[in-house]
């Protein structure tokens, strides 16, 4: 069974995720500053949490370290982390945007930088961006739509140079997801405006992001890779012009 890392596994897409993983049958090993709850992974498999603050590079790279020797090596790694805050860039401080690209985009390499001397041939990684990327209208700050669009150049390069090593990189861009973060950042009113600009009508659950990931970081992709695969329901088309 696989062995699998996987950063921000604690809540929303990263938990779903992980309990998907989990009852797969595989060994999960969840980087977070926050616990799992108590139920969760259930299956045959097993989640190990470590606790670690993912800007701390010298604590990822222990961990990691930690964690490869443990498993006798890693066979995947799936970046399910980052921050975000919908400041007007009037109000957006240089402080808050390197802040907001340190917890995004410099998080992702920074996993990515310590996990792969750990990967061999047929080993997988996923990141996650987000559809804030097109510009498309949902409330975020440009430090962290910049951030993210920078997850996706991360990914194409990456991928571009481990190719030749057996190893896969793609990237997952998630629109509106029902989660506590999405609630926590926007009102009831902004929510309800979102929804109708989604051709399927409704948001995304966090498992039907996390089956993508999934199924990136598994077999049956064993020939993708460099690529970002949007899942949004269609919203990312809401903005594009009709030709």
């Amino acid at each position: 069974m696989a062995r699998l890392l996987v950063a921000g596994g604690s809540a929303g897409i990263g938990s779903a995720l992980v309990d998907q993983l989990v009852a797969a049958g595989h060994t999960v090993y969840n980087l977070d500053k926050s616990p799992r709850p108590p139920s969760a992974s259930i299956g045959a498999g097993r989640c190990v949490t470590r606790m670690v603050d993912l800007r701390d590079d010298d604590a990822v790279d222990r961990v990691t370290r930690e964690i490869a020797a443990e498993a006798e090596g890693l066979t995947g790694v799936a970046a399910v982390c980052g921050v975000g805050h919908g400041t007007p860039l009037e109000e957006l401080s240089p402080r808050e945007f390197r802040a907001q690209c340190d917890g995004n985009l410099a998080i992702v390499f920074t996993l990515c930088r310590m996990a792969l001397p750990f990967l061999g041939a047929g080993a997988s990684v996923v990141t996650v961006s987000s559809t804030t990327i097109y510009g498309n209208g949902e409330r975020a700050s440009v430090a962290y739509a910049s951030a993210k669009a920078g997850i996706v150049g991360l990914t194409r390069s990456l991928a571009a140079e481990v190719a030749s090593k057996g190893i896969r990189v793609n990237c997952v861009v998630p629109g509106a997801v029902d989660t506590p973060h999405l609630r926590s950042l926007s009102t009831p009113t902004e929510r309800r405006m979102l929804r109708t600009l989604v051709p399927m009508g409704r948001f995304a659950a966090a498992a039907e992001v996390a089956d993508v990931i999934q199924f990136l970081l598994g077999d049956g992709a064993r020939y993708i890779t460099g690529q970002t695969i949007v899942v949004d329901g269609g919203l990312s088309l809401a903005y594009r012009p009709l030709l």
